[in-house]
């Protein structure tokens, strides 16, 4: 029997934005809860990692994931984090304890993620979303485990600060010990534990700066004499990643959260070296020359700062000798960039990326369009990487599905395969079009299921009924729109292999 769909084709549209979990800053939506709705995606995610392809277990996880596309669209982003959690716990080999269970309902926020060297940074705990049959309550004796606090170095885990707590109350709201604490960035741990065992962990990134205001100032006064400047081609990509490196930095000094942790003082460092560089006036290599890893920057696409940019992560991979692919991937509708470092599979696409050697720029569909800019972007790259300018991938999800399409349709020859998850959009004309390979995913309960289909019957039409080897489609079992990008990405990646 055919599934009826539940929501108008308005409700849809705004529901192709499930990825507010990491997207943009909304009014309606506190980001604390943003940012502890998205700690439960990445948990549910990495927990269903190695049991993705198992159609059963899907199928138990269906109902709770369900339950938090819901809590997306109502707004009700304490209702996801507990969906998502019911479903980890679905996933966890022992049933989860009742006191488990009160300790994974709690919120954490710290006052600030990035403090002047010596201030006093403080932590409150209280519940984010109430447990049914039960308030969750912190109570003093043994009914609550001890909470113990760490904060570790990130290369080596090293703890330079401890405290713990035989009795908590909540809310709770306490002093971290920061204040011997050397400049840089260290991850804070809270652990939660019973009887001498683990019973629940949660992990934050604090950094710390010194002179961070007198720093701060210096950079916010050459971003702003550049906002306006006329940009060359040259150093457009460094300049709109040290104006959005600025941008991040002032957010994360006035005490409010993003939608995922960043070592605010290796960017600051980073800000401080783009900054010296783009003063230069000799001839100089590329700024990012010799790096590797994951990378938050920006790239030009007006005539000035102030103009257009987009804000992207990039993901290098390990210098070698040839020229490398390239993956641009689109996110859903009211998702940043960070959904495809930090969502999607906890971030499973840059693994991909890694394990394969390909470049990976990640960004928005909102915004500057994709589709006039996305050539100029893909020049920025040749210019600075060793990227294969014959081997350009476009993978979208929802929104981004229907953006890839509309590239492709724009610009066959530009690029050499185009995945489109959760969605489809727009079909091309003309001999390269016709040649474009497309993959093409969805999932037995994804609502936008239909244009998955409508897409991939367009496709073999234009090609006289037959697809020649270059159009693929999958339905997954038990897959709906959030988890079909997790579900689908390796089968899209075995299929770019074999181009």
């Amino acid at each position: 029997m055919k599934r009826k769909a539940n929501l108008t084709p308005f409700a849809c549209h705004l529901l192709s934005g499930l990825c507010l979990l990491v997207g943009a800053p909304s009014q309606a939506m506190a980001q604390a809860e943003r940012y502890e709705a998205g700690l439960r995606l990445r948990a549910f995610e990495q927990a269903f990692a190695p049991l993705v392809a198992d159609v059963g277990v899907r199928r138990k996880v269906l109902p709770h994931v369900e339950e938090g596309v819901r809590g997306f669209f109502t707004g009700n982003l304490a209702g996801v984090a507990q969906a998502l959690d019911r479903a980890q716990s679905v996933l966890a080999t022992m049933a989860w304890s009742p006191l488990r269970c009160k300790v994974e309902a709690l919120q954490y926020r710290l006052s600030t993620l990035c403090v002047e060297a010596g201030a006093t940074v403080r932590a409150k705990l209280a519940p984010l979303y109430e447990l049914e049959g039960a308030k969750v309550e912190g109570a003093k004796g043994s009914s609550w485990p001890q909470l113990s606090c760490a904060i570790e170095t990130l290369v080596d885990a090293r703890a330079l600060a401890r405290r713990s707590w035989d009795e908590v109350e909540l809310p709770s709201d306490f002093e971290l010990p920061t204040a011997e604490l050397p400049e840089g960035d260290y991850r804070v741990v809270f652990t939660w534990s019973s009887d001498g065992q683990s019973i629940a962990r949660r992990a934050m990134l604090i950094s710390v700066v010194a002179s961070l205001a007198k720093r701060l100032e210096a950079l916010r006064e050459r971003a702003a004499a550049m906002r306006d400047q006329a940009l060359g081609d040259a150093a457009s990509f460094e300049a709109a990643t040290f104006d959005e490196h600025v941008r991040t930095l002032r957010v994360l000094a006035k005490g409010r959260s993003l939608e995922s942790d960043v070592a605010a003082h290796a960017l600051l460092v980073e800000a401080e070296a783009l900054a010296a560089w783009l003063a230069r006036d000799d001839e100089r290599e590329p700024f990012f020359k010799g790096r590797s890893g994951d990378l938050r920057v920006a790239f030009a696409c007006g005539p000035s700062l102030a103009k257009g940019r987009v804000d992207a992560r990039l993901f290098v991979p390990e210098a070698r000798h040839d020229k490398r692919p390239l993956v641009i991937a689109f996110a859903g509708a009211g998702a940043s960039a960070n959904m495809w470092f930090e969502a999607y599979g906890a971030g499973a696409i840059v693994e991909h990326c890694r394990e394969r050697g390909y470049f990976l720029v990640a960004r928005a569909s909102a915004g500057a369009d994709p589709v006039a800019h996305t050539e100029r972007l893909v020049a920025d790259m040749l210019r600075r990487f060793p990227v294969d300018g014959r081997r350009v991938y476009l993978i979208g999800h929802s929104m981004g599905a229907m953006k890839v399409c509309e590239i492709a349709a724009r610009s066959p020859d530009a690029f050499a395969a185009v995945v489109a998850l959760g969605g489809g959009g727009p079909t091309g004309k003309g001999a390269a079009y016709l040649r474009l390979p497309f993959f093409i995913a969805t999932g037995s309960r994804d609502f936008l299921r239909g244009q998955a289909k409508l897409l991939h019957s367009k496709l073999v039409a234009l090609r006289g009924g037959d697809e020649r080897g270059v159009v693929d489609f999958v339905e997954y079992e038990a897959a709906e729109h959030l988890n079909v990008v997790q579900v689908a990405l390796p089968d899209a990646f075995r299929w770019l292999d074999k181009l």
